[in-house]
């Protein structure tokens, strides 16, 4: 059962005993802003953490651009946990509907990547991008006169 508190909604699957392995919902809403794209057509799949959705549809409308290829990707931007069971599951539930998953690409923290490596489910890791701490932007010319 899927427990909310706006609705209780029981599973009304024909086949319940692999139901709700991973499941995602937005309370009280019937959207799913988090999933982009045809998850069936798609040549290219992409799991996110949410970390990155503000850059994520640019990068990859270029990628597919430059990519011959390449004519559409799913991409899904999802908190990082919730993306390790989807990958564990191969799977993921949006109320009632089920969705094959099976990333291409997962961009995460290190420590999520490693446990999917040493679990097997992912094959390799490749770093792009490393936190070097939190940066302060200040407007060319500094008016506030910070840190001076």
């Amino acid at each position: 059962m899927v427990v909310s508190k706006y609705l209780v909604w029981r599973v009304e699957l024909a086949n319940e005993k692999n139901a709700q392995s991973c499941s995602w919902s937005q309370a009280g809403s019937n959207l799913a802003l988090n999933f982009h794209g045809d998850p069936y057509s798609a040549d290219v799949t992409v799991l996110s953490d949410g970390n990155h959705h503000m850059a994520l549809q640019e990068a990859l409308s270029g990628f597919v651009s430059q990519d011959a290829k390449t004519t559409d990707v799913f991409y899904v931007t999802l908190p990082p946990q919730v993306l390790m069971q989807i990958v564990k599951n191969n799977e993921l539930y949006l109320g009632h509907l089920r969705l094959p998953i099976r990333p291409n690409i997962m961009l995460s923290p290190p420590a999520i990547i490693e446990q999917l490596l040493g679990s097997g489910k992912l094959s390799q890791s490749v770093p792009f991008i490393k936190n070097r701490g939190n940066v302060l932007l200040v407007r060319k010319g500094n008016p506030k006169k910070y840190l001076e």
